[in-house]
């Protein structure tokens, strides 16, 4: 018998009466065959294969549906199967009618919104004051499709831009309910006016003012968006893939301030001869917190940038006295001078002492940079973690990170790199060159440091009172003259260190009085441990050197013991 079967079901004699017999599941009067209803189950909703349906357009109830959250299906539009009979068709065009009733009935009772378009309005001479009235009396999204040229304005209902939608401000805008429209597309011009966006969950989008990386200089348009971000009390902004790189520098950002891109092939370039400007920063004076850049690409384009001289600017982030602020899965890459500097805040530029605190570097590429990717000359508690820093190359000191203060009084305490890969930089991979502080700790943790032209770790600190803790890494293959370089610490722990590849696998230069080597594998092409200088004293445990090499220079230092678990060695 086929599935969907003409014969009758079965029947049964009770007291003399046929009995019609209702089918398994409490489906009946079909004209099914029993034994397919298994298989009709699993075939699609209400017995009908799906082979046998198909979905009916959606209608203009049930995008409202959608659009309200309310999951509602659509009606099925049932084939007339002669072999089913008129009751199913009933059936399915009562279930058409029922569930967008139901929909309605829902939708209603959550309050959402209606939509409210601006073209008749628009057409009829209403000013755009007047139209968002209109839409917020009816409690309507309004649907910007035209474009508006306003003086002063004030919109209390929630805006959508279409393509085509825009609106140009001349004097004082505030758009006090919810701001969105379609990507990509530029809405807002600005004509020397003010917007203000009241809702604090709105994401601006650098293509509102504009920008679209077709080859010039967007300065202007990047601003536009940080002055807007700024204004409205600080806001996020989404840079929108282009294939090509936007231009644009000398970008002044704003505490809590989030600039980020959806993909990190997003890049935000120099211009080519561009001056002594750095790409993004906040004004010196103006000390920022809450900032944060997400995911793109900076490129400072340092090849093409004629008749610059000196070191000073071109940076391609510059905080200056910033808080709690990170950068985060970012490129940044071929900056003229540091890719990212970390300085103080001060109104006396040459002699800026406010020093902000916990800037992340975290999961970033920063490579290329013609003296340093990462200078830190002022800042407590900076952090790079799970970041790359490498090639820097063309002018001193050419390091991976240089955390050196410019002056006494500026604090870098509280420094730390960890679980970062830090290699073929033209000099020394990590630098830690800090000045007398009070309470200073530095920590280098999980640090792969190979393949520098100088140190891969030289750490000096200048005020002779600070504590370094180096742990768990590898440096290797560094052509200084040391693969670790220590000098002038109170306090040092070295363990779990890696050290091959190097004139001298760890030098301790002078005024080391108390340093630590604990557990690790030193090896040196010359010297495995080379303690050259007064003043030092260091403590051995566990620490294996490869060839049991060790030069301490002069008659007053205390000999090497190599069958002692641990032994002290050092020079007065």
């Amino acid at each position: 018998m086929n599935q969907f079967s003409t014969t009758r079901p079965p029947t049964a004699s009770r007291g003399g009466r046929s009995i019609r017999r209702p089918l398994q599941g409490g489906v009946h009067r079909l004209g099914m065959n029993r034994n397919a209803l298994p298989e009709i189950a699993q075939n699609g909703r209400f017995g009908i294969p799906v082979n046998e349906a198909a979905e009916a357009p959606e209608s203009a109830v049930s995008r409202r549906c959608r659009k309200a959250g309310v999951v509602a299906p659509r009606a099925i539009a049932f084939r007339t199967l002669p072999a089913l009979g008129r009751s199913t068709k009933l059936f399915g065009q009562v279930f058409g009618i029922i569930v967008p009733l139901c929909c309605i009935l829902v939708v209603s009772a959550s309050g959402s919104p209606r939509t409210l378009s601006d073209r008749k309005l628009f057409a009829k001479g209403r000013t755009f004051s007047e139209v968002c009235a209109a839409a917020a009396r009816a409690k309507a999204q309004l649907i910007v499709s035209q474009q508006w040229s306003v003086t002063t304005a004030v919109c209390h209902a929630n805006v959508w831009f279409t393509r085509t939608g825009s609106i140009t401000y001349r004097g004082g805008v505030v758009l006090s309910g919810l701001v969105d429209g379609t990507l990509d597309t530029h809405y807002i011009r600005e004509a020397g006016g003010t917007l203000s966006i009241s809702d604090k969950n709105s994401t601006l989008y650098l293509s509102w003012w504009g920008a679209v990386a077709d080859g010039t200089d967007e300065s202007s348009k990047f601003q536009a968006a940080l002055d807007t971000a700024h204004t409205n009390g600080g806001r996020r902004i989404s840079i929108s893939y282009r294939p090509s790189c936007y231009l644009a520098q000398n970008l002044e950002f704003y505490s809590n301030t989030t600039i980020f891109s959806d993909t990190q092939a997003t890049c935000v370039k120099k211009p080519d001869g561009g001056g002594l400007y750095q790409m993004f920063r906040n004004n010196s004076a103006a000390p920022v917190s809450n900032v944060h850049f997400r995911n793109f690409t900076i490129d400072g384009n340092r090849g093409k940038q004629p008749g610059v001289t000196g070191d000073s600017g071109l940076y391609g982030i510059y905080f200056a006295g910033a808080s709690d602020s990170s950068i985060e899965r970012m490129v940044i890459k071929n900056a003229y001078t540091d890719g990212v500097v970390i300085g103080c805040s001060g109104r006396d530029l040459d002699h800026m002492m406010e020093a902000g605190t916990n800037v992340q570097i975290l999961q970033s590429l920063i490579t290329n940079s013609r003296r340093n990717n990462v200078s830190v000359a002022c800042g407590m508690g900076t952090k790079i973690r799970d970041s790359e820093l490498s090639y820097a190359n063309g002018t001193a000191p050419e390091a991976g990170v240089d955390v050196e203060p410019d002056y006494e009084g500026q604090h870098v305490g509280g420094f730390q790199i960890v679980d970062t890969e830090v290699h073929h930089n033209a000099a020394n991979g990590v630098l830690l060159q800090p000045k007398a502080e009070h309470d200073l700790t530095m920590s280098v943790l999980n640090v792969n440091s190979h393949d520098n032209g100088a140190m891969g770790l030289y750490a000096v600190d200048f005020g002779g009172a600070g504590d370094l803790r180096v742990s768990g890494g590898v440096f290797g293959n560094n052509r200084g003259v040391a693969g670790i370089g220590l000098a002038g610490w109170a306090r040092s722990a070295v363990s779990g260190e890696s050290v091959y590849g190097s004139l001298r696998g760890i030098l301790l230069s002078a005024n080391n009085p108390h340093a630590w080597l604990g557990p690790s594998v030193v090896s040196g092409t010359l010297y495995d441990l080379s303690v050259d200088g007064p003043r030092i004293t260091a403590i051995l445990y566990g620490v294996w050197l490869a060839h049991g090499v060790v030069q301490s220079g002069g008659e007053n230092c205390i000999p090497y013991f190599p069958e002692l678990p641990e032994l002290k060695i050092g020079c007065i």
